[in-house]
Formats: C-alpha cells, structure tokens, sequence
C-alpha cells in the first residue's frame, strides 16, 4: 500500500468504490457478495491458527492457504465491474480449482469411518472453525445465486460450483480433524425425541 492512508472518508457518507473506480451505496449486493468471502477468508484464517499449533497438519494448512488465495480471485471478481474484468485482467476462478478441492476431498474421505448419520458440528477447536466456514459459506452460495438470478451477471458456473465444493470439504476437513486427533464424533441420535 505504500504511504497511502488506508482511510478514503467516502464511507462515511455510506459509499465505497468498486475496483473499476465506480462509487456506489454499501448495500450494493456485490459488497455482500465480496464482504462475504473476505469473512470465509477469515475464518479460514482462524482455522489456520489454530492448527499451526498442532502436529502433523502441514498438508491441511497447505490446501487451506491455497483456499484462500482462491477466495481472493472470487473477490476480485465480485469486486470489479462487468465491463472493467478484462482490462484488469480479472478472471473466474475456472473449472482448475474445482477439480482439486474434489480430489482433495476424495482422499481425506476414504480415510475417515462412514457416516451413517447426521453429526453434530463441534469437536476440536479447528473441527467446529471449519463447520463455521461450511455454514458461511453455504450462505454465501444462497447470496451468490440471488445476485445471479437478479443482475443477470456474466458469472460462470465455476463460482457456484467452486462454493459449494468448497464447503463441502470444510464438512469433510472437519470430520478428518477430529479423527485425526482422535474425537469422536457426536453422533445425532434422533431417539432422543
């Protein structure tokens, strides 16, 4: 950033600008949509924390970085104006990234017993981190599609897919945490009612 303040004052008056340079109102939808994954970021983030204190999760932390750098490309490309993507050469994250969290998940899975029955999130601290991300990020899955259902944007379908893969990992990085630190899953036993 250089010696530039980080401060601009425009959000003062309820406004911030887009990566294009175009001003507009902080309840402007695409906020939503970038604010969002700036969040996911971030928990991912507190995830991060809390297993570079722990042994032998070098290949988690990995794939985990990775997901961010990815996050950032989905929030530049919310972040700029349809018709200023190609002059900054911002792009949709593509079909590349999806392909890897699926196989990701693939081999992190057939370690882990089978799941018969609905779990309850929780466990380690990086376990519940990660439900935390899944259910944010499946929220902002629900945004994404209104957004694309009103504006009619030119997002691909790797944006949506890339959400929705993504969030499944976290689910199933949560269950291999803990079996990995050996917690037991809190199983959901629906006779309790």
């Amino acid at each position: 950033m250089g010696k530039n303040k980080i401060y601009t004052k425009i959000g003062d008056k309820g406004l911030t600008t887009l990566l294009g340079g175009t001003k507009v109102e902080k309840t402007d939808i695409r906020l939503e949509l970038y604010g969002g994954v700036d969040e996911l970021n971030s928990l991912i983030g507190m995830v991060i924390s809390v297993l570079m204190k722990e042994k032998n999760f070098q290949e988690e932390l990995d794939f985990l970085k990775k997901q961010q750098r990815n996050l950032f490309v989905i929030g530049s490309f919310f972040s700029c104006e349809r018709e200023k993507r190609e002059r900054y050469n911002i792009k949709s994250i593509g079909n590349e990234a999806i392909l890897e969290i699926e196989k990701y998940i693939d081999k992190i899975q057939k370690d882990l017993p089978e799941l018969k029955n609905f779990i309850l999130p929780g466990g380690s601290i990086a376990s519940s981190w990660l439900h935390m991300a899944r259910t944010f990020c499946r929220n902002l899955e629900r945004k994404f599609v209104s957004y694309r259902n009103i504006q009619k944007d030119d997002f691909d379908n790797s944006t949506l897919s890339f959400l929705n893969r993504i969030s499944d990992c976290f689910f199933v990085l949560a269950r291999a945490v803990n079996y990995k630190m050996n917690i037991k899953e809190d199983i959901y036993d629906k006779t309790i009612f």
